[in-house]
């Protein structure tokens, strides 16, 4: 699946040439004019990652990292600056950004920066997904709890343990309608 970008400056020309290159290197690739233009896209899309220039006229980069992080907190957002708003890309980077250029900036740097962070994008997501995976023993049925720990670090125990841990109940044994008929029946049978 393509990586999604979306590029926000009020340069037509920053937005073309850096728009071209990503196309090149075959990531899906949307522009916007300012900051309005892009909370529109993002609330219709949601894309791998932002990058907006830090200063515009009616929204700036610091507004669009807030709303694009609130919406989608695993989004990445770099920040494009000239050198005299250094400390207002440093403030956006303790903000959330994901990294920030000065311009006038190298391309190359750029690819390579939105590759390493799309990377590690793909390997958080793949952790997360592993998060949400319940390990289970094929033959005994006994849990694995990972919760606060690295995979296959957790602690292995039997469902009553797990659910009290989890839950603090307590788990009472019965039978349910079809084990019952099946076992009724097995008896019958003897």
């Amino acid at each position: 699946m393509k990586k999604s970008i979306l590029l926000v400056d009020d340069e037509p020309i920053i937005r073309k040439s850096i728009g071209r290159e990503f196309a090149v290197k075959k990531y899906f690739v949307s522009e916007a004019v300012n900051g309005q233009e892009a909370l529109s896209k993002l609330n219709k899309f949601q894309y791998d990652i932002v990058i907006t220039d830090l200063l515009m006229e009616d929204m700036s980069g610091i507004d669009i990292l807030r709303e694009a992080k609130e919406m989608y907190p695993e989004i990445g957002v770099i920040v494009l600056t000239g050198y005299g708003e250094l400390s207002s890309a440093m403030e956006a980077v303790r903000l959330g950004a994901n990294d920030y250029l000065l311009k006038p900036f190298d391309t190359d740097e750029m690819m390579s920066r939105v590759g390493n962070f799309l990377k590690k994008q793909e390997y958080q997501r793949k952790v997360k997904l592993h998060d949400k995976i319940l390990s289970v023993c094929m033959y005994c049925k006994k849990i694995r709890d990972n919760e606060g720990k690295l995979q296959r670090e957790g602690k292995w125990m039997g469902l009553e343990e797990y659910i009290y841990s989890k839950t603090g109940l307590n788990v009472s044994h019965g039978c349910c309608p079809d084990c019952y008929e099946k076992a009724t029946e097995e008896y019958l049978e003897k």
